[in-house]
């Protein structure tokens, strides 16, 4: 990227970890070298393919408690894309959770059944993905991303932990290069549909908002309200059809009126380009979040896009994508207009 583009466009970077986020390696080949052995370990030598035929599987046994010897059972189980769930009990105090494919809830003698928010809930749902596909899709990027003439640039910086090969930066160059001559062209730039992003004016056109309340939200006062599709609204187009099969919960900061978290699911199953690449299934789930950065401006935080989808009529396929922005950095921009000099009128 030239000087001159650099000189105009904001930076933020973002982390994106696409299905199931593992502990990252310090060495990718050995790491690799490992996942490998385990993969023949699992399927005792029948390999990767035998893996991915497994979409279901249980398991029960018993437990003891080092500290003082006491038995007790456990139970668990999972199937596929993201069911699962766990139960033990030992010494009289019996515990269970799991992630039902909307939710994660947990469940134990002593506070009872409850449902899970936060990263509590986001550590059990990524414990579901792992529990049904290991690790087999995994793969985490991270983007740097810029903003030149009012659109958002993504560039990708590591795959994996790694800095990109040659062969790979050279080809994310020449794309940001094309595409920043394209804009300097006023050429029309399309939006990858993966890298589209939901409008809150398009959901606060389309939704009917119910139940709100008064809640707190990162130590700040924030009201809470749900909704759902309104039903006297006719979607004209295919944006406008996918917003309105969205219902969820929007948290308010009620000191800057700002949104602060946004979380909703699909209503209906939505086809993807008429069906022609894929099909969401019902209760795919999206969350947003924003928060105030150096206490004075809102950007955006946290992304996390969970997916249960059938890939034309071949195969079920889920994702899991977390994105965490951060490492913002503020840039000032001065101009200087000269006005020039009032030209006398000619006298006839």
């Amino acid at each position: 990227m030239t000087n001159r583009t650099a000189s105009r466009i904001g930076v933020v970077l973002a982390h994106i970890a696409l299905l199931i986020p593992l502990t990252p390696s310090t060495a990718a080949q050995s790491a690799d070298k490992i996942l490998k052995q385990s993969v023949r370990a699992i399927t005792k030598g029948a390999g990767e393919k035998a893996l991915r035929r497994v979409t279901s599987w249980q398991a029960t046994g018993t437990i003891v408690r080092a500290r003082d010897g006491a038995a007790g059972r456990f139970q668990t189980s999972a199937a596929q894309p993201n069911l699962y769930t766990f139960n033990w009990e030992i010494g009289g105090f019996e515990t269970s959770a799991g992630f039902t494919g909307k939710s994660s809830w947990r469940r134990d003698s002593r506070d009872g059944l409850r449902t899970l928010t936060g990263k509590a809930s986001d550590d059990l749902l990524a414990e579901a993905w792992h529990r049904n596909r290991r690790w087999l899709d995994y793969k985490s990027e991270t983007y740097q991303f810029t903003y030149y003439r009012r659109h958002r640039i993504r560039r990708l910086i590591t795959k994996n932990g790694q800095p990109l090969s040659p062969g790979d930066q050279a080809k994310e160059d020449h794309r940001i290069e094309k595409l920043i001559r394209d804009l300097d062209e006023g050429k029309p730039v399309r939006i990858p549909y993966n890298q589209r992003r939901l409008k809150i004016g398009d959901l606060l056109r389309v939704s009917r908002f119910i139940n709100p309340r008064r809640e707190r939200f990162r130590q700040r006062d924030v009201v809470v309200t749900d909704f759902e599709p309104n039903p006297n609204f006719k979607p004209e187009n295919l944006d406008d059809a996918f917003v309105h099969n969205l219902a969820g919960s929007m948290w308010i900061d009620t000191a800057d009126l700002q949104i602060a978290r946004v979380e909703f699911q699909l209503v209906d199953a939505f086809k993807v380009g008429g069906g022609a690449f894929f099909m969401m299934k019902p209760g795919s789930r999206f969350v947003t979040e924003q928060d105030r950065f150096n206490n004075e401006i809102w950007l955006p935080a946290y992304t996390e896009v969970t997916i249960s989808a059938r890939a034309m009529i071949f195969a079920n396929f889920g994702v899991i994508q977390k994105v965490t922005y951060g490492d913002y950095r503020r840039f000032d921009v001065s101009s200087e207009e000269k006005l020039k000099a009032p030209v006398a009128e000619r006298k006839p």
